[in-house]
């Protein structure tokens, strides 16, 4: 799901992603969720334009999707005070709703999960003539304008909703909580991976300058060396230092390129309790980018040949388990995970430090493992679906009402549910609130709906009667809007919360992916809207895998990622270099994958990697590879004999190997003494890192121009900026063979001087 806010600020440098949406998303405090005055249902959230030089920012469309409906707003500021959009000051009537469908994940068959719900724009001042029911629309493109509400101006109401058979879909239940005796959904995984550890789990505090090894789940540690360059001691058992004396959730949080920008590989690793209240927090410097690292050494730590697959570890420690399980397994199933935590305590702060393996399978110790996918209650989310009243538009949750009962006498005053909603605490479990309620917008029930505001209660203390009352209805009226679709959608989300939580899923739908082609490039024809489809469609889930598992949420490793994608694949026409590599000294072991693999050497350690096994009979597609023939293992001129390992052509004719191959790549890639091109990725986003990014995946010029060409493009499709249409000339540094340009030594460079013109057309031709 690609998703973004409906106002459109420029990020700052080292904003956080939270810290981006506190200032797009700007709540009003009249205006808040999920109930407002008299303790009635509010669907939605009050919002104030950010402006720029004075000028409020237009509303946007927050995904792709279709209008289900657009009415531009009434003659605007009525001087008549009897003007049913008078009342209480003037609102604004203009509304757009928009449907979307899209995709969250998909299950070890490929069978993606499709989603739908909708968005509403309600009290827009102005908007565009040209939106028409039924019309296709686009993430980022503009809705109009914020309006007036209640005399206030450059405000909108905004709401999600979705329907009970897609609230199961979004959140992986639609009533209770989450099933804590079994493991969260493997086919939506996405934001913090959360362990649960029961009562009674072995915490270990290790001896100054030992080290507690990774190849065995009962505890072993190793004591230091006793003199300079001498080996370790024997590794000694190692008793549990105390146990959790409650249930805990330990949560794993990769920064994933957000942030400031030395902090963007960083872990996070929180202890929480089951009420969501944190025990303590610390940090890991790195850990994101050295996953891979110690997925290796994890493994080697196992004598051969039982060794686990590298892929496979890289995956729990990634994801707490193995996720993508039609293409991984983790053997033995025990291998640990061991982290040091904060240890929880029954009451107040911990503030100990102890280590604990987060893949403990010992019986009566067994762990299990969730993700923010699953919109988990130890985060505060919580379904309020208790009201069982005859569908009014009164409030009649008790646990609503008992989160705003201010002194706990079992009822809620106008002034309580006022400080009560102020509160920050309040505030925040409200925004993890999911609410079944009937739309306010529906004129067809209004009466119905509205009703008990003529009786006094305790919620209601000044009722409205005679024409206050048909004044009221008449101004509802005129609100209200024809949207049938969304109306019966009644559960509706905290809107900011429903964007924060989704923009940790970087999971592309079909129709997303294929905007990411561009139609006009320089390295290829151009490619029309169904081919560029159909391309999609063959690779969108695979190539999702990979950003999921090795690139994260961050739309700028995405980018880049992609931009070499492109050149290596002629935008996915094909995972086999043209020409098969008979011009090249690596013949055989020619580049293949999404990010084309090269040289025998390369392809014995993704082997090496995904625990490919040997042929028995050894057989090979490409005839240049024989059982005695001899390759070239990398450039430095050294050579090797391939047989009997496996056949390199299914990196190409494989497309999960064809995206394993280029994470492999990706994370394991050395340079300045350090892996991971990840840590290139988090630099700041121009032409300078591309140029870098080029070369550690190139080795030199090769494709360069259009590489600087395709991460325009997709940084105009994937970032927050509104979107730019036309073409662009724009100038990049110069990057020319040989293998190690000057600019990629001093990289990060001070400064670089721009010589060369590229132009990128961001038109995309897109379905109306």
């Amino acid at each position: 799901m690609l998703i973004s806010p409906p106002f459109l600020p420029t990020r700052q440098d080292n904003e956080t992603d939270s810290a981006w949406l506190d200032r797009a998303m700007s709540e009003v405090a009249d205006g808040m969720y999920p109930v407002a005055r008299n303790l009635c249902w509010h669907g939605g959230i009050h919002l104030e334009a950010p402006s720029v030089d004075r000028q409020p920012l237009p509303v946007r469309a927050i995904a792709d999707g279709i209008v289900r409906c657009a009415r531009p707003a009434s003659a605007n500021q009525s001087g008549d005070p009897e003007h049913a959009q008078s009342y209480g000051g003037w609102t604004d009537n203009g509304v757009v709703v928009i449907e979307h469908t899209t995709e969250i994940g998909a299950a070890a068959n490929d069978t993606p999960v499709t989603v739908r719900f909708y968005s509403i724009y309600q009290h827009l001042i102005e908007v565009p003539r040209t939106l028409r029911l039924g019309q296709r629309v686009y993430r980022k493109a503009e809705l109009g304008h914020a309006g007036y509400i209640d005399g206030q101006p450059n405000r909108i109401h905004f709401e999600i909703a979705c329907d009970n058979a897609n609230l199961q879909l979004l959140i992986g239940r639609n009533q209770g909580q989450v099933a804590t005796e079994q493991d969260g959904r493997s086919n939506v995984v996405f934001g913090e991976i959360y362990v649960r550890l029961p009562s009674g789990t072995p915490i270990y505090t290790l001896p100054e300058g030992h080290r507690l090894l990774d190849n065995n789940p009962a505890a072993q540690s190793q004591g230091p060396e006793p003199r300079a360059n001498a080996p370790r001691p024997p590794a000694q058992p190692l008793a549990a230092s105390m146990s959790t004396t409650i249930d805990c959730y330990v949560g794993l949080r990769y920064a994933m390129g957000d942030g400031p920008i030395n902090e963007r590989g960083d872990l996070t690793v929180t202890t929480y309790r089951e009420d969501g209240s944190v025990c303590g927090q610390r940090s890991e410097a790195g850990a994101e980018y050295d996953i891979f690292s110690r997925a290796k050494a994890i493994s080697q730590a196992y004598a051969a040949p039982n060794q686990p697959i590298r892929s496979a570890v890289y995956e729990l420690l990634r994801f707490g388990r193995v996720i993508n399980t039609a293409n991984e397994t983790l053997t033995p199933a025990d291998v640990p995970h061991w982290r040091a935590i904060i240890v929880p305590t029954a009451n107040g702060t911990g503030t100990q430090t102890g280590w604990v393996n987060l893949n403990n399978q010992a019986q009566g110790q067994q762990v299990r493992v969730f993700s923010d996918a699953d919109f988990p209650h130890w985060r505060g989310w919580q379904l309020f679906n208790d009201d069982l009243s005859a569908g009014d538009s009164r409030c009649d949750s008790d646990a609503i009402k008992t989160l705003l009962d201010v002194d706990g006498d079992h009822h809620v005053t106008p002034n309580e549910r006022l400080s009560r909603m102020q509160d920050a605490q309040v505030r925040s479990k409200l925004r993890h609130a999911i609410c079944p309620m009937p739309s306010e917008w529906n004129a067809a029930d209004l009466q119905a709906r509205w009703d008990w505001l003529q009786t006094t209660t305790e919620e209601n203390p000044e009722p409205l009667v005679g024409d206050s009352y048909t004044d009221f209805i008449a101004h509802a009226q005129a609100l209200s809007f024809e949207a049938p679709q969304a109306f019966a959608a009644t559960w509706r989300f905290h809107p900011r919360g429903f964007i924060e939580a989704f923009r940790y899923c970087m999971w592309f739908g079909l129709e997303e992916f294929a905007q990411c082609l561009p139609r006009q490039s320089l390295s290829a024809a151009d490619l029309p809207w169904d081919m560029a489809r159909t391309r999609a469609q063959t690779h969108y889930i695979p190539l999702n895998r990979l950003f999921q598992k090795y690139k994260g949420h961050s739309k700028q490793r995405i980018a880049h990622s992609l931009a070499q994608v492109y050149i290596e694949t002629g935008l996915l026409r094909t995972l086999f270099e043209d020409g098969r590599g008979r011009r090249y000294v690596y013949g055989a072991f020619y580049g293949r994958g999404y990010h084309q693999l090269t040289w025998a050497g390369n392809y014995e350690q993704y082997g090496k990697y995904k625990g490919i096994p040997n042929q028995r009979a050894p057989v090979y597609s490409d005839t240049r590879i024989t059982l005695t023939s001899t390759h070239a293992k990398d450039s430095g001129g050294t050579t090797m004999n391939w047989s009997p390992r496996y056949d390199p052509a299914i990196v190409g004719e494989n497309t999960a190997h064809a995206a394993e191959s280029s994470g492999f790549y990706w994370v394991s890639k050395s340079f300045r003494r350090r892996t991971n091109i990840n840590r290139a990725c988090d630099l700041a986003f121009n032409q300078t890192s591309l140029a870098f990014i080029c070369w550690l995946i190139n080795g030199g010029g090769n494709g360069y121009a259009d590489r600087q060409q395709f991460a325009k493009y997709l940084a105009n499709m994937l970032f927050d900026a509104p979107p730019l249409t036309g073409s662009e000339t724009y100038r990049y540094p110069p990057l020319e063979p040989p293998a190690d340009p000057p600019l990629c030594r001093t990289f990060p460079p001070t400064e670089v001087v721009y010589t060369l013109n590229g132009t990128v057309n961001y038109v995309a031709q897109r379905p109306a």
